[in-house]
């Protein structure tokens, strides 16, 4: 009789370790947590390199990689804005659109605003928005990067 209630507790100790295993390795290797790293890449050039542009990471990677990036020109003010791209239109225009001045202070929200900006005047195929501080001074700097779209009859 006590040989079946050892066996008994341990098969139950044995079933209870599998399921809490396979919990913790559902739970810690299945993309479910946000990556908060993807805002700060989005409309950026490249994919984020934590998610590959999923917005999804999981407990295991947030855990290695960390939160939320520093970011050195997050509040900063702009002192260069740059464009690259602008051929049907102008720069200028662009700008009034993205709602991007200088001497303002720059934040990742503004960033994505901007992108999507312009985004939405329709002119443009794709638009990156990249932004960067200055070492030298307490300064940042935005280059606005395009592709427009083809204009009917040209």
């Amino acid at each position: 009789m006590a040989d079946a209630v050892s066996s008994s507790h341990g098969t139950t100790f044995l079933i209870v370790a599998v399921v809490l295993l396979v919990t913790v390795g559902v739970v810690g290797f299945l993309p479910v947590l946000d990556c908060p790293l993807d805002p700060y890449i989005e409309y950026g050039s490249v994919p984020c390199p934590r998610c590959s542009a999923r917005g999804r990471v999981t407990l295991f990677n947030r855990w290695r990689e960390g939160g939320r990036p520093l970011l050195l020109w997050e509040g900063k003010k702009l002192d260069w804005i740059e464009g690259h791209g602008f051929q049907q239109t102008t720069f200028r225009l662009a700008l009034d659109h993205a709602n991007v001045f200088g001497g303002l202070p720059f934040t990742n929200d503004k960033r994505i605003a901007a992108a999507k900006a312009l985004l939405a005047t329709g002119y443009y195929e794709s638009v990156c928005v990249v932004a960067s501080s200055r070492i030298t001074s307490n300064t940042a700097g935005v280059t606005i990067t395009v592709v427009e779209r083809p204009r009917a009859g040209k």
